[in-house]
């Protein structure tokens, strides 16, 4: 679930109208793609990300999608903006961010 404060600091960074209902979806998408790429969870704490950095990657998918969701184009094709993607490869590779228990 999308804590209010996140929803709107979300919107915000993507540019999104507020209320927008792609917000949620595209979100939890973002986190499931997240999770999946790093295998540890993006938490939250009293409706705050735990980390500023996981949370960044994680508007980074939202806004790439965001701007992409029309039609099929050579641009839209593109994977996840590098920048995400390193992110989200330094979370995977880091100590500070602990693994999901199996």
């Amino acid at each position: 679930m999308l804590a209010d404060k996140m929803r709107s600091d979300l919107e915000e960074y993507a540019k999104i109208q507020s209320g927008d209902p792609v917000t949620e979806p595209l979100f939890d998408a973002a986190v499931q793609l997240a999770e999946s790429a790093t295998g540890k969870p993006f938490e939250v704490e009293n409706g705050e990300p735990k980390s500023q950095l996981y949370w960044l990657a994680i508007k980074q998918i939202v806004v790439h999608w965001y701007d992409n969701r029309g039609a099929v184009s050579e641009k839209s094709l593109e994977n996840i903006p590098l920048s995400a993607n390193e992110l989200l490869n330094h979370i995977a590779l880091s100590s500070d961010f602990p693994g999901v228990s199996r």
